[in-house]
């Protein structure tokens, strides 16, 4: 009963398992990543599986860490972002829309999520705190120590530079996908003529790739 049926967990490294032929190419629907993508180094990789395993005309929803827009991080902001979160590729969101485009995704939205996140992570860090007495007890101190340090971290961040994103888009239908690449054709005149009505001429245009 349910979805039982219609369920298949697949544990490893998206990138590695589409290359080899493990996922193949154009089987899934739609994909979602929630502050997921933050931790793979090599985005450019990554989004090009995703875009692979994607039927033409899938969709994707992504919740992410980007930098708050206009602003940039400090030294000791990239420190904590990649020793303390292991996030090694937040970036702005423009360049979050830019790295999707370049793998071929379309119909791009971005939504700021910065304001929600930042009082999330917040109350997170301050209620932690006040449970110290129940989760020492439970759990013991050094874990609750180390995730204390790690609630810090990121409600500092937060409270700085860093801000949420969540971004949605597709894959183009065949046709669709004809339209952009032809889209991107640059045409040019060679100096030639042509007749376009009696009489009368224009240069011809020819197609530059």
């Amino acid at each position: 009963p349910g979805l039982a049926d219609r369920v298949k967990f697949e544990i490893g490294d998206i990138i590695s398992m589409v290359k080899s032929g493990a996922i193949k190419e154009e089987s899934f629907d739609h994909f979602m990543s929630l502050l997921v993508f933050l931790h793979i180094p090599d985005r450019t990789a990554l989004l090009e599986a995703c875009y692979k395993s994607l039927k033409p005309g899938g969709t994707f929803i992504i919740e992410d860490f980007a930098a708050k827009p206009g602003l940039e991080f400090t030294a000791e902001e990239k420190d904590s972002l990649l020793n303390v979160v292991s996030a090694p590729n937040v970036s702005t969101i423009e360049k979050y829309i830019q790295d999707l485009e370049a793998a071929g995704f379309v119909d791009i939205e971005a939504v700021d999520l910065t304001a929600i996140w930042s009082k999330w992570t917040k109350a997170r860090h301050d209620l932690y705190v006040e449970s110290k007495e129940q989760t020492v007890k439970t759990q013991g101190e050094d874990i609750f120590n180390s995730r204390v340090k790690f609630y810090k971290v990121v409600d500092n961040l937060f409270a700085g530079n860093l801000g949420g994103v969540r971004i949605t888009g597709r894959k183009a239908s065949p046709l669709e996908a004809k339209l952009i690449a032809g889209r991107k054709l640059n045409f040019e005149s060679d100096g030639a003529v042509v007749n376009v009505v009696e009489g009368k001429t224009r240069e011809r245009a020819v197609k530059s790739y």
